[in-house]
């Protein structure tokens, strides 16, 4: 039987907690994250929450945009 060790991880780039990250996530998961942030204080939480807000108001403006530019039909 072979025994495995840990290897201690040492980080070849510096950590930055405000270096930015894409990250694709679904609606459902953005509203959990909300649910849980509601109500909570601090500056960096409002920062979350505001990101988060701004990216599912974003694409509804989107989507809502690009439906007033399609024809109406006209039967």
């Amino acid at each position: 039987m072979t025994t495995m060790t840990k290897k201690v991880f040492i980080p070849s780039v510096n950590e930055d907690l405000n270096r930015p990250y894409n990250v694709t996530l679904t609606e459902g998961q953005i509203s959990t994250i909300l649910y849980h942030l509601e109500g909570k204080d601090g500056e960096e939480v409002d920062n979350i929450f505001e990101e988060l807000e701004g990216v599912v108001d974003a694409y509804y403006d989107k989507v809502s945009e690009a439906q007033s530019k399609q024809p109406v039909a006209e039967w």
